[in-house]
């Protein structure tokens, strides 16, 4: 199925947000590490994992150093070259042709503070029945990161509700989104630092992206995507922002996970669509 606009609107909200966290937050660091062979789920490819996901890719980013390829025994290669197939920044993994056996795979990167994901689960699967570990601190860890593990910091998004509304004449309508940020953090200080920056979120436009324009495919990255470069026909706007933390006292919320610091925030997303 094509896609259509429920799922253009979430998927450039995220890279919106995304890039709204990693600019005004700063919410990065850059490292350095090998990267080691974890069991594939891409047959015929070899996958090689750092110790982080995710990694920065958007290079208007100010200060973070995007992955574009890798280094074997010290020769830089790029995604075409020497079998490295792709780049999965979300996984913190690079996909081979061929086994590397002894080569050592190393690379520069920038890692999130936070993970950013799409998700179809409901509230009460995220908070109490996925397990997660805590994102290493360094990058001392001796083994890549699987693709099936959940990390922490992240934040989930997922539309809520939406509503079309007659406008104009000539099949214009007001459509009404509301998208909603699942905040799983392990600080007090990183969860009040995202809460505020999505309050500051209010009033903010975006512009609805076109698969051309997405930085990712099946395998991952597919390489120079800059945000700011392709946010300009901005419509949609943030009427409302309502962000409320998750406190664990609360009766129905005791057995949440005690090391995991949680809040919701609600964004109501207004644009102008014609429908056919």
């Amino acid at each position: 199925m094509k896609p259509q606009y429920d799922n253009k609107i979430l998927s450039s909200f995220l890279l919106y947000l995304d890039n709204k966290i990693l600019s005004k937050g700063e919410a990065f660091s850059n490292h350095s590490s090998l990267f080691y062979p974890i069991e594939s789920f891409y047959d015929g490819y070899y996958v090689y994992a750092s110790p982080f996901k995710q990694l920065v890719y958007d290079s208007s980013v100010t200060g973070s150093n995007q992955i574009s390829g890798v280094f074997v025994n010290g020769s830089f290669i790029k995604p075409g070259q020497g079998g490295l197939a792709a780049i999965n920044p979300n996984q913190g993994a690079v996909y081979f042709n061929t086994d590397q056996a002894s080569n050592t795979i190393s690379g520069n990167y920038a890692v999130k503070d936070f993970n950013i994901l799409i998700t179809d689960e409901n509230e009460e699967k995220l908070l109490f029945e996925n397990k997660y570990f805590l994102r290493p601190k360094t990058s001392q860890n001796v083994t890549g990161i699987s693709t099936e593990s959940l990390t922490f910091p992240i934040i989930y998004i997922k539309i809520n509700s939406a509503e079309h509304k007659p406008f104009a004449l000539g099949g214009l309508d007001e459509a009404s989104t509301n998208i909603r940020a699942i905040i799983l953090a392990d600080s007090a200080f990183l969860l009040d630092a995202a809460c505020s920056i999505m309050r500051d979120c209010k009033d903010d436009r975006f512009t609805i992206l076109e698969n051309s324009s997405l930085p990712m495919n099946v395998f991952g990255y597919t390489g120079n995507f800059n945000y700011t470069g392709v946010n300009t026909n901005k419509i949609p706007l943030i009427w409302s922002v309502s962000v409320n933390k998750i406190l664990p006292s609360r009766g129905d919320l005791k057995n949440l996970n005690a090391n995991v610091l949680c809040a919701f925030a609600d964004f109501e997303i207004s644009d102008l669509k014609t429908h056919k």
